[in-house]
């Protein structure tokens, strides 16, 4: 694609041009030297030896009755029909300023003019008046101006950009409202209900005129501080905004706000300052719970507020929720629940066991009360508590908020994103689910619409609670500060819904109002385009292989491929103006693909190795508000190669044939030759094999007898085996959160594990790996298992290192004429669970903690080995020799680590890492298996078992292969 340049050269008197038209099938510029045309590529002037040929043409505009308005610099407004000057408009007429720099026509056939000193309304009988946009000012450059598809013109001025209402007002938008720069220049709509705006110095300003559904109130406009935590609308129509700055109370129609202060020292400050909620009683007081030590809360009867505290009945002077229930208002303080009786404001104390801080209080469809605590969540049914956190697969962290749908289903709002309470479990949804950020700080639930809103420092965010009780589904839409909503990071529980059906969310920047009402969806699907084709990633000359290339992408039209040239990818793009990140794809290559691919971001499709024959790309694309595309497509076609043709089918077809006669005839004659020999020698070879089969039998016979008494000794030997492994119920009686995952190769095993109690009452276990596996390995386990309980119970050693050495001279006895020995990780645990002892031949013991107290480890800080959300593996590293003979031996080394609850520490053999298997038949590795134990940390350690050995299985079968080593996992939860 190419761009001319017309200039003098072309017939142009002067190279400054200021507009263009398409009117009346004419090409008309606007230029500083009069209105000319373009004709074929001459420039000539449209109305020769006219005013019109020497005036500074700066706009044009065509009306409804197809006659040309000429916008000048300096002479006015012309206006035209069949070439013929109808009416030309001045300053005399009444025009504000020569310079006339926009027109609009409106419904009812009148125009409004902007200037650079204001606006003009020329009606039909041409009489021009002047528009006050405040009464008395008129210093106003009107830039630009545009009519959107509601027929609303919209105005770029010097000082906001402004809307013409059907009542003859004009409403203003300003940086206040989420410009970036009052000085607009030009604007424009497009066909998703957008207005966009080139600013002076700001880039371009992009505002849905369809969704003024967010107001926006601050410090500006009458509050008392930005930082807004909580809205209420009270009986009499009247909202108040509690922030960090104290109470306003504000009549919104009349748009005055009154803050309450009072005189303290001289100094007037506000009343209640870090409000966290407000609620009114049936008698129109009005209660307000505040976070200031020593306050506690107000109620406001109308003229007085009168402070209630601890000495009032309050748990705490902190006050963070409010909730009416039963007639009565449940209160959530720093240290538990009060309940307040509005007919006699007597605070009494319901659930004492409560405690701690209670954020927030709702009352189920059942009656029962659930709340929401700074470690978890709590259910009351009137009589009993029943908490929730991580043992329930809930959390053990703050919650902010929840809420009750109609359904039943109770929806939390956390650190660690979405949960939902339903039938008797709980759902999480995080970022990964769609959510648009795992911390949300407050949960509304919009009866009257059946949405669920939540609140998060990345904006607010709906969900479809009739689509999830439907089929588990999370349908959301979200807003941001590109919507409107200029808060974008909301407080907690600062979430209100008025009797006007808006949403009011508390945030960092004010109070922002969202009109429910006028929330629209986006009808107009995105407009999609494919871009491009290219081969292995690079542009090639694809008129080599098509009849032409089409005008605007250069896709190639009937485009024909060699079969060595079928590594495509095609390049594709969806026009969504209103939220061009939101925008997702699904395509297909038909008949290769049988249905459309999963929804995707990216902007292109890469097909490999595509076979001979005629195809058809396809690609949709949906907008934010899941409004589809109709798909658009591209289609080719891959030649086989030569050898793959019709033609050459039938030439080998016919060769082949002739062939196979010739050569069956020729084969028929030597086989009848043939027979009578063969007859011959098979009657005498079956004589010989009947012999023959009756000496394999005999011997099959002898071979089957032997292999049976080996198994059948080797079955022994297992028994023997397993006698000296630790039953489970003494594994369970010492250690009762623990596991054991044992999975011989063979029959026996050269792995085992071991588990015993000294005199003092420290906990002894271990994984050992033996030399070898199979029965040579399971010779070695024996020894190793004696040798353990020799050195603990026999030699009365206390710590791992010395029964380490102690074991080492043992085994180096026995095998004195070999080198058969074991690697081994040896715990010991003291009696009140508080301190780990550790000693390694060659194998470790990892301790995965949930906790950001470092791991302490021979009186230091140990280094963490991975962390991942929160949950940290650490790894003691054992000594590089194994017990048995080992040329440099050194004492073992004793490691001695300090153990907080929750710990869950884990010894194994090298069977479990090194597995072969998965897509590409590698090894599983450490550092997988360290992944693995931190993502089920919150399991439980039976669940764990299962977990790793599911994990393992799959593992194997998914690289078609089979089990390579003897495997010995042993873990233990303190």
């Amino acid at each position: 694609q190419e761009f001319k340049n017309y200039t003098a050269q072309n017939g142009l008197r002067q190279n400054r041009v200021f507009c263009y038209l398409n009117y009346e099938e004419q090409n008309l510029l606007g230029t500083s030297q009069g209105l000319m045309f373009l004709e074929q590529d001459t420039i000539l002037s449209y109305l020769p030896q006219t005013i019109i040929d020497s005036v500074i043409v700066y706009n044009m505009f065509r009306d409804s009755q197809n006659r040309l308005w000429i916008l000048t610099i300096r002479n006015g407004v012309y206006i035209l029909k069949n070439k013929q000057i109808l009416k030309h408009l001045s300053v005399t007429d009444g025009l504000l300023h020569t310079f006339v720099k926009t027109v609009q026509e409106d419904k009812d056939g009148n125009f409004w003019l902007g200037t650079v000193k204001g606006f003009n309304k020329v009606k039909r009988d041409w009489t021009v008046e002047v528009v006050h946009v405040v009464e008395g000012e008129t210093v106003l450059t009107v830039n630009s101006a545009a009519k959107d598809k509601d027929g609303n013109i919209w105005f770029a001025t010097s000082a906001g950009l402004y809307k013409y209402l059907p009542d003859g007002k004009f409403k203003k938008f300003t940086s206040k409202n989420g410009l970036p720069i009052n000085y607009l220049l030009t604007i424009t709509t497009d066909n998703e209900s957008n207005l966009w705006m080139g600013t002076n110095g700001k880039g371009v300003c992009k505002f849905n005129y369809r969704g003024e559904k967010f107001f926006n109130y601050n410090s500006e406009i009458g509050l008392s501080n930005d930082i807004v935590n909580t809205i209420y609308e009270d009986s009499e129509g009247k909202y108040w905004f509690g922030s960090q700055g104290g109470i306003v109370r504000a009549n919104l129609e009349e748009n005055k706000f009154r803050t309450f202060t009072k005189n303290t020292n001289g100094i007037e400050l506000g009343i209640a300052t870090n409000t966290y909620d407000i609620i009114e009683d049936k008698k129109g007081n009005i209660w307000i719970g505040t976070i200031v030590d020593n306050v506690g809360m107000y109620r406001y009867d109308g003229n007085d507020f009168t402070e209630y505290n601890i000495s009032n009945g309050l748990k705490n002077n902190k006050i963070v929720s409010f909730s009416e229930i039963g007639g009565n208002i449940w209160i959530g303080t720093y240290a538990g629940i009060n309940v307040l009786n509005p007919l006699t404001n007597e605070i009494t104390d319901t659930i004492q066991e409560i405690s701690t801080v209670v954020w927030n209080i709702k009352q189920d469809k059942n009656n029962n009360l659930w709340l929401a605590l700074e470690n978890g969540a709590a259910f009351y049914d009137g009589n009993k508590i029943r908490y929730f956190n991580k043992d329930n697969g809930f959390v053990n962290d703050r919650v902010r908020s929840l809420a009750v749908d109609n359904k039943n289903n109770i929806w939390f709002a956390t650190n660690n994103g979405l949960f939902v309470y339903s039938n008797n479990q709980f759902l999480n949804f995080t970022t990964k689910d769609g959510i648009l950020s795992n911390t949300i700080y407050s949960i509304f639930y919009d009866k009257d619409n059946d949405n669920i809103w939540i609140g998060t420092q990345n904006g607010i965010q709906k969900i479809d609670a009739n689509a999830f009780n439907r089929k588990f589904q999370l349908r959301t839409k979200s807003y941001g500060k590109e919507d409107g909503f200029i808060g974008v990071e909301c407080n907690t529980n600062a979430v209100f819904k008025d009797s006007k059906n808006r949403l009011w969310y508390g945030t960092v920047k004010g109070a922002t109002c969202f009109d429910l009402n006028k929330e629209v969806t986006l009808d107009s699907p995105p407009i999609v385009h494919i871009t491009g084709v290219r081969y292995e990633l690079e542009d090639i000359n694809w008129l080599n292989y098509s009849d032409s290339l089409t005008p605007d992408f250069h896709l190639p039209v009937n485009l024909t491929l060699p079969y060595n040239i079928n590594r495509l990818k095609f390049d594709y793009v969806g026009i969504s103006y209103s939220a061009p990140a939101k925008v997702e794809y699904q395509y297909k290559l038909v008949p290769l693909d049988k249905d459309w691919l999963p929804l995707t971001k990216t902007h292109e499709a890469v097909y490999s190795h595509i076979p001979p024959g005629e195809y058809t790309f396809m690609v949709k694309a949906k907008n934010k508000d899941g409004i589809w595309s109709e798909p658009v497509t591209f289609s080719f076609t891959v030649n086989p190669p030569w050898y793959n043709t019709w033609w050459f089918y039938s030439i080998v077809v016919l060769v082949g044939a002739s062939s196979v006669y010739g050569f069956t005839k020729y084969r028929t004659k030597q086989l009848e030759k043939q027979k009578k020999i063969l007859e011959e020698q098979v009657a005498l070879r079956t004589e010989e094999l009947r012999a023959e089969k009756e000496k394999v039998e005999q011997k099959n016979k002898i071979i089957e007898e032997k292999n049976t008494e080996i198994i059948d000794s080797i079955n022994y030997a297992k028994g023997i085996q397993e006698s000296i492994l630790p039953p489970v119920n003494k594994i369970l009686k010492y250690l009762p959160k623990s596991f054991v995952l044992y999975r011989p190769k063979d029959i026996v095993s050269g792995d085992f594990y071991w588990m015993d109690v000294n005199e003092d009452g420290w906990i002894f276990f271990t994984a050992a790996d033996c030399t070898g596996h199979g029965v040579p390995g399971a010779f070695v386990s024996l020894i190793g298992a004696n040798g353990l309980n020799r050195a603990v119970n026999g030699f009365k050693l206390k710590t791992p290192a010395k029964v380490l050495d102690k074991l080492t001279e043992l085994v180096e006895q026995t095998f004195a004429e070999r080198k058969d020995g074991m690697d081994i990780a040896l715990c010991s645990i003291s009696p009140d669970y508080q301190t780990l002892m550790f000693a390694g031949a060659n194998n470790p013991v990892w301790i995965v903690r949930k906790s950001d107290q470092p791991l302490i480890a021979d009186g230091k800080e140990h280094k963490v080995s991975l962390e991942k959300e929160g949950v940290y593996l650490y790894e003691i590293k054992a000594d590089k020799q194994p017990v048995g003979h080992f040329d440099y031996r050194q004492p073992f080394t004793n490691h001695e680590v300090e153990l907080h609850s929750g710990d869950k520490i884990y010894v194994f053999s090298d069977g479990y890492v090194d597995q072969f298997g998965g897509p590409k038949d590698k090894k599983f590795m450490s550092k997988s298996f360290k992944k693995l134990l931190i993502s089920i940390y919150d399991t439980s350690m039976e669940k764990q078992r299962d977990i790793l050995d599911e994990t393992i299985e799959n593992w194997i079968q998914e690289g078609n292969t089979f089990q390579t080593d003897d495997i010995c996992v042993f873990g233990v939860e303190v």
